[in-house]
């Protein structure tokens, strides 16, 4: 008997992008769920054992989002030049950092400055543009799936209690080095980490496909680095993601005031609240799911017409029920804006630009966030109700709506043109 052999096909890798996808998650929990989770349960505390004022103990979170906003751009510049497994893990050092000063604060102002800025950093590190440009580096096709699923905050609502219950269990200063320890515990996690797919043999996810990137996953001499800062859309689309992602915190600070004005109890305004949360939690991955279909031009178009109509509709009646579908609506839309926001500035910038382009993102929205919360409350104290609030904001949906979709066309003209073609345009 002659035995034959045959040549057998070497074995595929398993494609690595949704361990990265998980890794992101991982990521952007712990930087959202120990920074903006947990501060308000550790204020109380503070401000009982330091004797601090109600404005000196709110001004760790200030801080801390500011910080993380400024640092935005800086770490979108650091990413073409440092890994984004190393950002990673500077995030968790920093939280670390953060919380292991927290632990041995002998003051409110050593509290907070400890908060605001090293957990800030780390934040800037953790929540943003290190994740979202690792899933863009990986995604191409699902990419808006994969963000979604990348950006879903878990920890917000599961932390709290938790913290919580171990402040009364072992006092504010234990709860504060367990928090700096699980940081530090988790860093070796980002090991995991790759920053492309082209460094381990592999393509990014429907690469080759229609829509593909314009642009390389690494910058090349042909790529100018300040290209998309030159483009007049690109301040367009900064400005009107902007301000579509400060309507969303404008109306989480003042829902509860116009429930209560409304007519509805404090428990009733709390559960919807409540419900607002839900929908935010599943916008993420709608916003997603929906960019992957439409594009993320047309979602936020579609996104914006949406709350446009929403708005008004909570002024017209005070039946719960109605109540609740609105601000369902409004939380779906609010909260997709990250996810989508991934799918449109890669389409539009290339992969190659992309952390410049979403740093930016992060630091151009962050004034919007500080100030349309104020603005409302102006309109609102020279008004006197919120009828004129929601009015203005649902013409200023009907005007981001319109942009979105004009938009549009552009996107899918550079998402399908070819590298070549773009790079002489630009020339």
């Amino acid at each position: 008997m002659i035995l034959r052999s045959y040549p057998t096909q070497p074995e595929v890798p398993p494609f690595f992008g949704w361990r990265m996808v998980v890794l992101a998650c991982l990521c952007v929990n712990i930087g959202a769920g120990f920074a903006f989770g947990t501060y308000s349960t550790f204020m109380s505390s503070m401000i009982r054992e330091f004797s601090a004022s109600r404005t000196l103990a709110s001004a760790g979170l200030s801080v801390m989002v500011a910080t993380m906003g400024l640092l935005g751009p800086v770490v979108g510049y650091t990413l073409r030049r440092w890994s984004i497994r190393a950002t990673l893990g500077a995030g968790f050092i920093l939280m670390s950092m953060g919380w292991g000063l927290i632990s041995i604060a002998a003051s409110a102002w050593q509290f907070t400055l400890s908060f605001g800025l090293l957990c800030g950093a780390a934040s800037a590190c953790l929540i943003v543009v290190p994740p979202m440009t690792l899933v863009n580096n990986w995604f191409i096709a699902k990419r808006g799936r994969a963000s979604g699923v990348a950006m879903a905050m878990f920890t917000l609502m599961v932390l709290p209690p938790v913290v919580a219950a171990s402040i009364t269990a072992y006092g504010w200063r234990a709860t504060a080095l367990i928090i700096s320890i699980i940081c530090l515990l988790l860093t070796p996690l980002t090991i995991w980490v790759i920053d492309r797919p082209e460094s381990v043999g592999q393509k990014p996810l429907g690469a080759g496909g229609p829509s593909e990137s314009v642009l390389p996953a690494t910058p090349s001499e042909s790529t100018e680095a300040g290209a998309p800062m030159r483009e007049p859309v690109f301040w367009v689309l900064m400005f009107c993601t902007g301000i579509f992602g400060g309507a969303a915190v404008a109306f989480m600070a003042h829902f509860i005031p116009f429930a209560l004005e409304a007519g509805l109890t404090l428990k009733s305004a709390s559960v919807l609240f409540s419900i607002l949360g839900a929908a935010e939690l599943a916008g993420g991955f709608a916003g997603g799911l929906v960019a992957d279909r439409l594009g993320g031009a047309r979602t936020y178009a579609l996104t914006s017409f949406i709350q446009a109509i929403a708005w008004p509709c909570l002024l017209l009646t005070h039946q719960f029920w109605i109540l609740a579908l609105c601000v369902s609506l409004i939380g779906l839309c609010a909260n997709s804006s990250v996810t989508v926001a991934t799918t449109l500035f890669a389409n539009f910038f290339g992969r190659a630009h992309f952390a410049r382009v979403i740093g930016m993102f992060s630091l151009i929205s962050t004034p919007f966030n500080f100030a349309l919360p104020l603005l409302s409350g102006a309109v609102y104290d020279l008004s006197g109700s919120y009828r004129s609030v929601f009015v203005l904001n649902a013409a200023l949906f009907v005007l981001l709506g319109t942009t979105f979709a004009l938009a549009h066309r552009i996107e899918v003209s550079r998402r399908g043109a070819s590298p070549k073609v773009v790079l002489v345009a630009r020339c």
